[in-house]
């Protein structure tokens, strides 16, 4: 592959960029010691955010009315707490959907983003909401080229039109 040729690199940031785990765990384990109820935040978490993908799949077939990130994390959370019998209020729930927005970067990202910058356009293409995207990346101090959420576009990734859509955005063919 001729480096010379890449335009632009596109990241999918949950789990590759964006630490959501430790955030996410963390705030099911203060929550659930808050109500005196023992689980294991790291599969509450997983569940919650497999979950995601599983709607997130259904919305694609047109199975499901189109929602984005957030109102499919918030969605969810009602029947992953009565999965795991975490009893919190409507409150909580707000809250805890919100961690979501306060996602860490992986320690080794942001000096390699800023390095990459230099030479490419750098955005994160994403079925993450926007406001997931920009809250996580001041949160985490780091800037980008731009930020692509597929709950603009007509399509969610994987579909390869969410990918084409992309590069029609920064400007860039599907030979680019």
């Amino acid at each position: 592959m001729d480096l010379d040729n890449i335009k632009a690199l596109a990241f999918d940031v949950g789990g590759s960029v964006f630490d959501w785990q430790t955030a996410v765990i963390n705030k099911v384990g203060a929550l659930s010691a808050t109500h005196s109820c023992e689980l294991d935040p790291h599969a509450f978490a997983h569940r919650w955010r497999g979950r995601m993908f599983a709607v997130l799949a259904e919305v694609r077939a047109g199975k499901r009315e189109r929602m984005n990130a957030d109102e499919i994390h918030r969605y969810l959370l009602d029947e992953v707490c009565n999965d795991y019998k975490l009893p919190l209020s409507a409150g909580e729930k707000d809250e805890l959907t919100h961690v979501w927005h306060q996602l860490g970067v992986w320690p080794d990202f942001p000096e390699a983003l800023t390095r990459l910058r230099t030479r490419y356009k750098v955005v994160i293409l994403s079925v993450l909401s926007f406001s997931i995207l920009v809250d996580s990346s001041k949160h985490a101090g780091i800037s980008w080229d731009g930020l692509i959420s597929c709950e603009f576009l007509s399509h969610y990734k994987p579909e390869p039109e969410a990918y084409q859509q992309g590069a029609q955005l920064l400007g860039l063919s599907a030979a680019d």
